[in-house]
């Protein structure tokens, strides 16, 4: 069984060569609204640099991390973010976003289940 892989999904981490796709995908307005809310406008080194803090801050340590979604082929769909990881009281929450293009495909559910497997099986949360 692989854990990170379906398939027609991956999930992976974030990498520094994903910042142009995570630039235009910010300026998507509504997918903001979708997600949390509208941001400010980010230019193309802010974003580089939310990668690389992001990367930074992840191990495996903490259970909080951040994947990216995407196709065997290597197109990006997505990403998802399991956060706020209280292993004591063995629960959790996540967030996920899916590009408009990608989405109503499955991509979701796909990644949901991936995510969930690990955090039930793997690391016996609750």
């Amino acid at each position: 069984m692989r854990y990170w892989e379906s398939e027609r999904i991956r999930l992976r981490a974030i990498e520094p060569e994903d910042a142009p796709v995570f630039y235009e995908w910010n300026r998507d307005e509504e997918m903001g609204l979708m997600v949390d809310r509208i941001r400010l406008p980010a230019s193309r080194k802010v974003v580089a640099d939310w990668i690389e803090k992001t990367t930074a801050r992840f191990s495996d340590e903490s259970d909080n991390f951040f994947f990216v979604i995407e196709t065997l082929a290597g197109e990006i769909v997505g990403s998802i973010d399991p956060h706020k990881c209280d292993r004591r009281v063995g629960d959790f929450t996540y967030g996920i976003a899916i590009r408009r293009p990608y989405q109503r495909q499955g991509y979701a559910r796909e990644a949901i289940i991936m995510l969930l497997r690990y955090f039930f099986r793997e690391l016996r949360y609750q």
